[in-house]
């Protein structure tokens, strides 16, 4: 009895096996062909089976990663600094002065900054003379919505500080959108509160690596706000695709070390199979005007996901912490045909779409076990290329005998930790101004 049981098992998992390749493989191959992809050596379809073995069509081929980089940024980022890193932005004040230390924070945006102008006047601060910060503060308004890589100058920094620090000037519509981000507060972070009405003039905002007077000082007070944990900033990023904050993410880490070193470090494959020059997926050019775009094979990025879930759990997190959920998350996944009731939270994934790539990669939470797949397809052919990778992923559940949903509710995000700290009580107050109207 018991023998035969076992010969029915095995069986069985010859028959999941064989049907499994005989579906996903040769599906694939037909839907390149009939939605007129392109050349079917170019395109890149692969996963790892239950005992590990890698599956697919032309797996090791080079292919272009588009905004499927932003998980390797991730998976970097989480190794280097830890998923509860945070940036700290200072603050230190002697009188009339006000001067910012910096944490390369990439998320110093409206959010924050309406933040900490409703935190100062709660504490009685309403007017400076003059505020200066260093090189490490990036102050970037639009970074939510951003589509590129937005880089700005110090002029551009002292003119989004002395709009936010002159309340007098906010038209209608900024002011508007104060009140919209206030109403949201509460709905993202249980500890964000902002006033109704935040006044505050800052008569010169200038920049200045040296500080204009002793940060050290008995009588200077110190202020500081903390960025919400990385991993939770990975995570908006992965929803939304924004480029601009794994830029600066990436820019920071390569001032440590080689990307090529890390990742073949960290992953065992050739330097030469994988190249990052962007930490967000967009292409870059050189002074001939010459396109590079960043590549790796789909190998290599199954396995890095799979690493990058063993090192998320091993921090007590799971990684629909750091990657979009279809479903729930919306984001790029919001017109997918895999976005459906059937599926939600039944996986997660990165999407990414550049001229001449349609990229998907994740990983399936199935009835027999967890499935990594990427999909890249090099084409001109967007929309058929997307088509082609919604059928793929219908399929795959249907193949490793559906879905199996995890439990997640999407989580509200707000730039923040939670209120602004007092490091230091300097022993003379700064100057309040009784109002600025």
């Amino acid at each position: 009895m018991k023998l035969n049981y076992f010969i029915r098992a095995f069986i069985s998992l010859v028959i999941l096996s064989i049907s499994t390749q005989a579906m996903a493989g040769p599906m694939f191959r037909r839907l390149v062909r009939d939605y007129n992809i392109g050349k079917y050596e170019d395109q890149s379809f692969c996963y790892f089976n239950g005992a590990g073995e890698l599956k697919g069509n032309n797996p090791q081929t080079k292919i272009r990663l588009a905004s499927v980089t932003k998980l390797y940024t991730t998976y970097w980022a989480l190794s280097t600094l830890g998923p509860n890193h945070q940036y700290e932005t200072r603050f230190y004040i002697k009188d009339d002065q006000m001067h910012i230390v910096g944490a390369n924070d990439p998320i110093f945006d409206d959010k924050k900054v309406f933040y900490l102008l409703s935190q100062f006047n709660e504490k009685g601060l309403k007017k400076l003379k003059k505020i200066t910060f260093d090189k490490n503060l990036m102050v970037f308004p639009n970074k939510k919505n951003a589509s590129e890589n937005n880089s700005h100058t110090t002029k551009d920094y002292i003119r989004f500080l002395k709009t936010y620090f002159n309340t007098k000037t906010w038209s209608d519509s900024y002011y508007d959108e104060y009140l919209r981000l206030r109403r949201l507060a509460p709905q993202n972070h249980d500890e964000v509160e902002l006033i109704e009405k935040p006044k505050f003039e800052a008569k010169k905002i200038e920049l200045s690596e040296n500080a204009p007077f002793d940060l050290d000082a008995s009588d200077v007070t110190v202020y500081s706000i903390k960025s919400a944990p990385l991993y939770k900033y990975l995570k908006f990023l992965n929803i939304v695709s924004n480029n601009y904050i794994p830029e600066k993410i990436f820019d920071q880490l390569s001032k440590d070390e080689n990307f090529n070193e890390f990742f073949e470090r960290a992953l065992g494959f050739p330097a030469e199979k994988i190249q990052l020059y962007t930490g967000s997926g967009l292409m870059t050019y050189d002074e001939n005007d010459m396109r590079f775009d960043n590549f790796s094979t789909c190998e290599i990025t199954i396995t890095m996901i799979r690493e990058l879930k063993k090192l998320i759990e091993a921090n007590g997190l799971y990684i629909h912490d750091v990657v979009g959920v279809p479903g729930s998350d919306g984001g790029t996944f919001r017109r997918r045909r895999f976005s459906i009731p059937e599926l939600t939270n039944a996986f997660v994934a990165k999407t990414g779409t550049l001229y001449h790539t349609v990229a998907l990669s994740g990983m399936l939470a199935t009835k027999i076990g967890l499935r990594y797949f990427g999909i890249f397809n090099q084409t001109e052919e967007i929309w058929s290329a997307r088509k082609l990778q919604d059928e793929i992923i219908i399929q795959l559940f249907k193949d490793f005998q559906g879905p199996v949903k995890f439990p997640y509710r999407k989580q509200g995000f707000w730039p923040v930790e939670g209120p602004l700290e007092t490091v230091r009580e300097g022993s003379s107050e700064p100057v309040v101004a009784a109002e600025v109207m």
